[in-house]
């Protein structure tokens, strides 16, 4: 089992999924935040918090700068339930 676990302090690579770049301005807002948080760049729309190199408490973090960003407290399972860029971004936006 240890073995089929990445090295630490790598971030796999998607390459099934096709960049798609951040248009809107919360996009854009969203990717600098998590750019900066993963320490990844460049990140598209439809990455994955997690599979990027996201955990917990880097969750908690995103979500406490999120709630600065919009006003409003974002629910715990938020990132469980929108891990990507994209779907985060439409609940900003609801």
């Amino acid at each position: 089992l240890r073995n089929s676990l990445p090295e630490p302090g790598t971030v796999p690579q998607l390459v099934d999924a096709p960049y798609r770049a951040p248009r809107l301005s919360v996009e854009i807002a969203l990717t600098a935040l998590w750019e900066e948080l993963l320490d990844a760049r460049p990140l598209g729309l439809d990455d994955n918090f997690f599979d990027r190199g996201g955990y917990s408490l880097l969750g908690v973090r995103l979500l406490e700068r999120l709630e600065v960003l919009c006003g409003v407290r974002p629910p715990a399972s938020l990132l469980l339930t929108a891990p990507t860029i994209a779907e985060l971004a439409r609940w900003v936006v609801e």
